[in-house]
Parts: C-alpha cells; structure tokens; sequence
C-alpha cells in the first residue's frame, strides 16, 4: 500500500506540470524522465545478474521491458508506432504491473522491490508528461498500430514461450492476483485462456482509448477550440 501511495503520488506529480511548464523545461524533463526510465531498467539488470538470477526468463522482452526502450526511442526518435505502443498497452500495462507485481516475493523495500517498483513508476511518469504535453495523444490513427504492436507481440511471444518455457506477456501464466487467474480459471487454460486474455485486452483497449478521446473533446470545448 505504500508503494501503490508512492506510484500515485509520483503520477500525479508528472502530470500536474505537464502544461504548466515553458517548452525548454518541458524538453529537460522529459530528457530527464526518459534517461530515468532506461537507468532503472538497466539497474535492475545489473542486479539480478549480480545476484545470480538472470536468466533467458529475464530478458526485456515483458510489455514494461519493452516500453523502457519504447521510451527512449520516442525520445529522440518519435515515431507514430512508438507512441501507439507507449499509449496502448504500455501505460496500461505498466500501471496493471504495479497495481499487481510479479516481484512480491522479495521484501516490499528489497533492491528488487525498489528498482521494480521505481522503474515502472518512471515509465508511467514519462508516457504521462508526454501525453500531458500532447506530443501523445489519442487518436484513430493510433488504434491501428497499437493492433499490430499486440499482433505481432503475441505472434512472437506464444511460440518463444512455449519454445523457451518462458511467460513474457503473462501468456502462458497468469499475474498472480491479476484478473488473468479469473479468466485461466473459466477457460482452463490453453487456446482457451488466451482467447479470453485477447478479449479483455482488446476490452481494455476500446474503454482506455475512448476514456482518453472523450477527455480529449472536452477540454477542446472548455478551451473553445
């Protein structure tokens, strides 16, 4: 609960001066929230190789892994299909890895737990500022690419599981605690499971983009734009 109170302070405090702040600021900050994300990521890394449990289950190929690179990427090189995948699934899918980790084994303030909770909390707080900034923002045009980001994450990520005895994407087990064990638990698992995890994901998708576009239009209006 402190780590959720922490995660949410941190968020709250990247999107209040997203609009507030001149644009040269605004590119310091970003700069500075990107370069954060990545140290996290690596940090975390480094550890668990030091510590000795890194390993092929352990390479950034989970949605966050993906979406520490996706940032640094969208920060020096913005591109349409990064901003779609930092939009959709990656803020989603890193507020859903905090809300329920897959690292509570480890102490609550343990390196792991640390670096864990930091680096998602540090994605969130770039892909916020920058959609706070409107340098990402909803729109149709995304819906596409994000499509295919999951398409081809899925198409890659089944097979080398399975190969592999992997769970990147949670798509061979579920997230301890997630909604994921609810819809194992109906389907049984297997063809079934993901089935069910593709409708919820694509669920989510329709309720996050349209919750965004609405929010979108209305201040549109109150600025009498």
């Amino acid at each position: 609960m402190i780590w959720l109170a922490i995660c949410a302070a941190g968020m709250a405090a990247a999107a209040w001066p997203a609009g507030r702040v001149s644009e040269k600021n605004a590119k310091v900050v970003s700069k500075i929230l990107a370069i954060l994300v990545f140290v996290f990521h690596l940090l975390e890394t480094v550890f668990r190789i030091w510590e000795g449990t890194f390993g092929i289950g352990m390479l950034p190929l989970h949605v966050c892994a993906i979406a520490a690179y996706g940032c640094v990427i969208f920060e020096w090189l913005p591109n349409v299909p990064a901003e779609a995948a930092l939009f959709f699934p990656c803020l989603p899918g890193d507020i859903a890895a905090v809300l329920f980790p897959d690292w509570t084994d480890y102490p609550p303030f343990s390196a792991l737990s640390i670096l864990g909770f930091l680096g998602h909390l540090s994605i969130a707080c770039y892909i916020i500022f920058k959609i706070g900034r409107g340098e990402i923002f909803p729109r149709r045009k995304l819906v596409i690419f994000s499509v295919l980001f999951l398409a081809v994450y899925a198409a890659c990520m089944i097979p080398f599981n399975r190969h592999f005895g992997t769970n990147y994407g949670f798509l061979q087990i579920p997230a301890p605690g997630s909604p994921l064990e609810s819809i194992e638990k109906i389907t049984g698992g297997g063809i079934s499971y993901l089935a069910g995890y593709a409708l919820l994901v694509l669920a989510c998708m329709a309720v996050w983009y349209a919750a965004w576009i609405i929010i979108k239009r209305n201040r549109s209006r109150q600025d009498g734009t």
